[in-house]
């Protein structure tokens, strides 16, 4: 998903309070814009977490989130800043699971998900998860998971080793937020149009001192 921060009208009005001083006025304009996207990029974060957690037993914290989304600035020749968006994968064993005879069904905020063939299992750690053994289908993403044991002989007899096992955590990609996902475009541009004319003016204003114009 990408955002686009840009208000290409204002830069008339960047021009007209500094006595058209087209340099100072395109300076204004991308230090206004890199702020006003700073903010967007922060209400990103915060309204895909909401989404992200509904109903989730296990809540996706802001940090991964924040890893994902990246801040394009603006600059001197394009007065166009980017709020770009990355996959997140998560683990569908964050949501309410229910085993069925023919695999598990987790409830996601996108609706019910059925993964044939996997199974819910916990882990030697006490992370419980869902797995699908190696022959299932490779339409999920996964992340290999191996549990410890002990060396039963030998020169190394009790030490912990973990062994290959013949199953992969179960990951989804479903949650990625989509450029359809309308109620964080809503967000994004409330917050951005708010602090929009705030930005500019103190941009003006800074531009304005730097000159000695005020």
């Amino acid at each position: 998903m990408v955002v686009e921060v840009r208000y290409d009208a204002d830069i008339k009005t960047a021009r007209k309070a500094l006595d058209n001083d087209w340099k100072a006025a395109r300076d204004a304009m991308r230090q206004a814009l890199n702020k006003t996207a700073a903010k967007g990029r922060t209400q990103t974060v915060r309204t895909t977490q909401a989404f992200v957690n509904q109903g989730a037993r296990k809540k996706v914290k802001q940090r991964q989130i924040r890893d994902r989304i990246k801040l394009v600035r603006a600059n001197y020749r394009l007065l166009v800043a980017q709020i770009e968006m990355r996959a997140i994968n998560v683990p569908v064993s964050n949501y309410h699971a229910t085993q069925t005879g023919t695999g598990v069904i987790v409830q996601t905020p996108r609706g019910p998900l059925s993964i044939p063939g996997a199974f819910l299992a916990k882990v030697g750690a006490g992370h419980r998860g869902i797995f699908l053994r190696h022959r299932s289908a490779d339409a999920w993403p996964r992340r290999k998971h191996r549990e410890s044991r002990r060396v039963q002989s030998g020169a190394h007899v009790g030490k912990l080793y973990r062994p290959a096992l013949p199953i992969d955590e179960v990951f989804t990609a479903a949650l990625t937020v989509r450029n359809t996902d309308r109620e964080i475009f809503v967000e994004v541009e409330r917050v951005t149009d708010k602090a929009w004319p705030i930005e500019l003016d103190r941009a003006i204003a800074f531009q304005l001192r730097k000159r000695g114009m005020t």
